[in-house]
């Protein structure tokens, strides 16, 4: 399908004999394969995977400089298969790999929607716990979401930053579980202690959430290194209590972690 926009273009232009002074053509073409493959990739990953179409042309543009680097040699390639088809077994291999190259960068992008839509999950259901226990803090935070999300897009984050914005909207207020309901759902003016209690969300949440950002990233293999044993990731962890992380909340995990989860 993104041989559609040159196939038009070339079979406008004519059947002339490929050469150097059609240039205009082949760069026509070209663009004609760039606009065919944004408005065939840009509506599906807005309505499917809620990706801006300014964000999708920012990712598309990145395989464009591929296409652009690789144009000149099936160009080349073009010129000598006039007099010699034969010519064209020697790219062959070449079509091998971008086979394989396109495969393994789908199984990629495949593995990281999902792994984006798992995260995504979870901070909705841990907005519903909280919702649970304050409806207000729950709507709330869904509020805060779509305001981040249009935010975002207006900054023209990329993809990883405009996630990391939308989950700090739906878990910034997940500190309230650990305030007592009967301050929470108080009708009158808290006191001097009860506003203290209610100041320690922030607090609380950030203690919830670090801790288990740490571990999954410890455990997780990056393109620099290998990822560590979950036993490695609870001792640095371990290490860390009381200066970087909540002792209570850490053990909270290792607990979860013994249990298999």
């Amino acid at each position: 399908m993104y041989s559609i926009g040159p196939v038009i273009v070339l079979a406008a232009a004519g059947e002339a004999r490929p050469g150097l002074e059609h240039w205009p053509v082949y760069i026509a073409a070209l663009g004609a394969q760039f606009a065919a493959d944004y408005f065939i990739q840009a509506p599906y990953q807005r309505f499917v995977n809620d990706v801006p179409f300014s964000l999708a042309a920012r990712f598309l543009s990145s395989a464009f400089v591929v296409d652009v680097a690789l144009a000149p040699i099936g160009l080349l390639v073009a010129f000598v298969a006039v007099d010699h088809p034969v010519a064209l077994t020697f790219v062959l291999p070449l079509i091998g790999l971008l086979v394989i190259f396109a495969r393994e960068r789908q199984v990629r992008i495949d593995h990281a929607l999902e792994l984006s839509h798992a995260y995504r999950g979870t901070a909705l259901l841990l907005g519903d716990v909280v919702e649970a226990d304050d409806a207000y803090t729950g709507s709330h935070s869904r509020d805060v979401v779509t305001l981040v999300l249009e935010v975002s897009d207006r900054l023209q984050l990329n993809a990883r930053d405009r996630r990391d914005a939308e989950f700090a909207a739906l878990l910034h207020d997940i500190g309230k579980i650990r305030v007592p309901a009967e301050i929470i759902n108080k009708p009158g003016k808290l006191d001097d202690h009860e506003w203290a209690v209610m100041k320690q969300h922030t607090i609380e949440g950030e203690r919830i959430v670090r801790v288990c950002d740490a571990f999954s990233a410890m455990t997780t293999d990056r393109a620099y290194r290998k990822a560590r044993s979950a036993q490695e990731a609870l001792t640095e962890l371990r290490r860390c209590t009381g200066t970087d992380f909540d002792p209570a909340v850490v053990e909270a995990l290792a607990e979860a972690v013994a249990a298999g989860i």
